[in-house]
């Protein structure tokens, strides 16, 4: 997700300089996390980005806010359209040949995660903290995430998949 889990606010109501990011207390709350999802992905896990939202919207925030931690390269794959989660969720699954039991959700609207439960039991849904604080340390904690080594085939994989994402 994005407006209120990348970023505070909602980019299509509130515009790119409305958005809370970066800088100190809450918008830094936000920062951090995304430098913990960079710092989870640097290890050779994917990220996918699903957003009910304008694409145009989520890009001008990537591409443009000075405190966008992550950027463009860092996500394999995206979904950025007014469809059901769930349904973005399978097609991201299909277009990766991914398996439904390695996916990790998280969204700050709990409407949003109780659909993915309910329509893709297979995907691990993550209840995050209802204090945007506390969720670096949260996701940081998640076991989904625990890796041993990192192999060399790791650091590779994200671009495998970009590619196979592009078929």
């Amino acid at each position: 997700d994005c407006d209120n889990t990348l970023w505070g606010g909602v980019v299509g109501e509130d515009g790119l300089d409305g958005i809370i990011l970066g800088q100190d207390g809450y918008g830094k709350a936000f920062e951090d996390f995304q430098k913990t999802i960079k710092n989870i992905s640097d290890k050779g896990i994917l990220l996918a980005l699903l957003s009910k939202n304008s694409e145009k919207d989520v890009m001008d925030v990537f591409n443009d806010h000075n405190s966008m931690i992550l950027k463009k390269d860092d996500i394999v794959i995206s979904k950025i359209n007014w469809k059901e989660k769930s349904k973005n969720i399978l097609e991201i699954a299909s277009e990766l040949n991914l398996g439904l039991d390695s996916m990790v959700f998280w969204d700050d609207n709990p409407i949003e995660r109780e659909k993915v439960k309910i329509n893709i039991p297979d995907v691990s849904v993550v209840e995050p903290p209802k204090n945007v604080f506390d969720w670096p340390q949260h996701l940081k904690n998640l076991n989904f995430f625990s890796k041993f080594k990192i192999t060399p085939e790791d650091s590779k994989k994200k671009e495998q998949y970009k590619i196979r994402s592009k078929f």
